[in-house]
């Protein structure tokens, strides 16, 4: 893991450097937190969900749309929910004709050639083709 250095004390530490960009947004350069133990494979295991909380805090500050977790963050500051990258990165080559439910302007990493929102009305517009449907 990448993120993986040595720390004092021979204790291992997560550490992932926030995109020039947003530091002023987040208010440090780089988000660190010990894993509490000096066994690398422990390390490892308990990096992983950290990682991913330091990943959302970028993401949540570049103003991206969250992927589709149960996630107090997306609770509190959305009611939008959304497929995440990955499902998407799984079917190579699938191309959408339509998102009837998507939020204004599409997600961009949703494969889809034309895409419905609230505003449309999606639900209520004519359906064609391949259709994706995380359904609101």
């Amino acid at each position: 893991m990448d993120y993986l250095q040595p720390h004092r004390g021979g204790k291992w530490r997560v550490r992932v450097v926030v995109p020039p960009d947003l530091v002023e947004k987040i208010g440090r350069r780089v988000l660190t937190r010990t894993t509490g133990t000096d066994d690398f494979d422990r390390a490892m295991k308990i990096a992983t969900p950290i990682v991913r909380e330091f990943r959302r805090i970028i993401d949540r500050a570049a103003g991206k749309p969250l992927g589709r977790v149960n996630h107090k963050y997306v609770r509190e500051t959305s009611d939008e929910w959304f497929t995440p990258k990955w499902i998407f990165d799984s079917m190579p080559g699938v191309v959408f004709d339509l998102d009837p439910a998507a939020p204004p302007g599409g997600v961009p990493w949703i494969p889809a050639r034309c895409h419905y929102s609230k505003v449309d009305d999606g639900l209520s517009q004519p359906w064609y083709g391949l259709c994706w449907l995380n359904a609101p």
